[in-house]
């Protein structure tokens, strides 16, 4: 095996850690197209064990190779058992990429994650009361398939208030909730999924009492 520089590897989910063996037939690669550098490629890994559960791995037990060279790359947790991966373009070959985990090998298509587009994703009100909305999140692409993101959408909050972080209803459909105060405001609302920004895609007025 050829030398290689050491992977920079990289814990950012403070999520609880739960560590399990992996099963490589039930745990999935995709290549992230939105990645905003043009220099870097990024694959989203999710790792379940025999009973489909998502697992976590140790970082070093995750290793990307070319043909039998060992690819530097940057690793980071998104959350329980999910993994996101980045390399760069000039390292690296389709044709003799391969991805080991638990010194498993994983089987790969490589399939893009699709990207949402604003006239056919929507947020909307599932209820308003005692000055606490519940909103859904719906999320679809430019042929109006719901679309899944690599992790939970990041909601930007403009307005007074509070909100919590979505909850995924099945893929592409997030539900959140505001909490906000009895005073007058406009509140707008946009999101971001897979490298995409909707802008200013929900409006929501609240006139005092």
């Amino acid at each position: 095996m050829s030398c290689a520089s050491r992977p920079a590897r990289n814990v950012a989910s403070t999520q609880a850690i739960s560590f399990g063996e992996v099963d490589a037939k039930r745990s999935t690669i995709k290549l992230f197209s939105g990645t905003g550098h043009s220099d870097l490629h990024q694959f989203y890994l999710e790792f379940r064990n025999t009973q489909k559960a998502l697992v976590d791995v140790e970082l070093h037990d995750i290793v990307v190779k070319d043909a039998k060279k060992i690819l530097t790359s940057h690793v980071r947790r998104i959350s329980l058992g999910r993994y996101k991966v980045e390399i760069d373009k000039e390292s690296l070959n389709f044709s003799t990429l391969k991805f080991f985990v638990q010194k498993k090998i994983l089987k790969h298509q490589l399939v893009s994650f699709k990207k949402p587009v604003q006239e056919n994703s929507s947020i909307v009100i599932v209820s308003n009361e005692f000055y606490h909305l519940k909103a859904r999140l719906t999320l679809k692409d430019k042929d109006g398939s719901l679309v899944v993101v690599q992790h939970e959408p990041d909601i930007v909050f403009m307005g007074i208030g509070e909100i919590s972080i979505p909850k995924m209803v099945k893929n592409g459909v997030w539900e959140f909730e505001i909490a906000y105060p009895d005073e007058n405001q406009i509140i707008d609302l946009s999101v971001r999924a897979n490298g995409v920004l909707l802008d200013k895609i929900f409006r929501f007025q609240h006139i005092e009492k």
